[in-house]
């Protein structure tokens, strides 16, 4: 048997929400075969089609931040039996809160790192 795991993305408000429009949605026969754990939702594939049961949970994720307008930004990504549900992040975000070494552009988002980074080339003085 089959499972599908849709992740939300660190956020088990929006994984709450959705695993109970899930249940409404997809009428389980056990409803124990769909399991919220955490920002998690496990669904096992009871039916033979897996490609038909998968389209009907995408289906019903989709209606899910459609419906909703908190989550109408949310995106759905599928990597094999895994489906991302979140907010996409956009690089210009990623980089924000990025410190660089002047010496070799080492990256990091934390000071104390790269303050112990900038150590290696010998001079503690660099960017105190």
């Amino acid at each position: 048997m089959a499972e599908i795991v849709i992740s939300c993305a660190n956020d088990p408000d929006f994984a709450m929400a959705l695993h109970s429009h899930l249940l409404l949605y997809l009428h389980p026969i056990n409803k124990s075969s769909i399991v919220l754990e955490s920002d998690e939702i496990y669904i096992q594939n009871d039916e033979d089609d897996f490609v038909a049961r998968r389209k009907k949970i995408i289906e019903a994720v989709t209606s899910f931040t459609k419906a909703k307008k908190d989550y109408e930004n949310h995106q759905i990504t599928e990597f094999g039996d895994i489906i991302t549900v979140a907010i996409p992040a956009r690089p210009e975000q990623l980089l924000e809160n990025i410190l660089t070494c002047e010496m070799c552009n080492y990256m990091s988002p934390y000071e104390e790192q790269l303050r112990l980074h900038r150590m290696t080339h010998g001079n503690v003085m660099i960017g105190s």
